[in-house]
């Protein structure tokens, strides 16, 4: 069993900030991959829906929890389904890395990514990371703080080029699924 999740804040004020594309991303593999339906789950505080890939069922989820307390969530689903921190991705903004562009990694640090600092807290820090760029700010002293530039909406740019970027990330996952990490690693990276 393997799961796949998205970090995000919950709540339709932050729907469509950079600091979700993790949570559209799994929302849209649900709808690509045809898995069932979102489902809130108040014993995980997350939604999930599930599916199979290749004989394997695969578990998406949206943890319910604000960013900072992704962990939470994510570890009582592992524990609940049995599932290794190895066997899971997860899918994430990240403002170190130029918008539209894929890291994925295979374990180690959280970075400054509060989400990722909470679920390697909970679960440890062997899990696989999809990080999205988001990182789009000019190089000048008029840089907005990194809080409100994460809980900003997509610019028109980024929004022309982010149905794409989310089609190319939720690939990845499903490469790694099927074909393995260094595959998806060499492919995406």
């Amino acid at each position: 069993m393997k799961l796949i999740a998205g970090l995000g804040n919950p709540g339709d004020k932050y729907e469509k900030t950079r600091h979700n594309i993790g949570f559209m991303t799994v929302f849209k593999m649900q709808k690509t991959l045809e898995f069932s339906e979102f489902k809130a789950e108040q014993k995980f505080d997350a939604a999930l829906s599930e599916g199979t890939l290749q004989n394997e069922k695969v578990i998406l989820a949206l943890p319910l929890s604000f960013m900072n307390n992704s962990g939470i969530p994510i570890q009582k689903i592992i524990h609940y389904y049995k599932i290794k921190p190895e066997d899971c991705i997860i899918i994430c903004d990240d403002l170190d890395t130029e918008f539209g562009k894929i890291r994925i990694r295979k374990n180690g640090g959280p970075g400054t990514h509060n989400g990722l600092k909470s679920i390697t807290e909970h679960m440890g820090r062997d899990y696989i990371r999809i990080k999205m760029g988001i990182e789009n700010r000019p190089e000048d002293s008029t840089k907005p703080n990194t809080t409100s530039y994460v809980l900003d909406q997509f610019n028109q740019t980024e929004t022309q080029q982010l149905a794409e970027f989310i089609e190319r990330a939720g690939s990845a996952a499903r490469t790694i699924l099927v074909d393995g990490i260094d595959s998806a690693m060499n492919k995406y990276n």
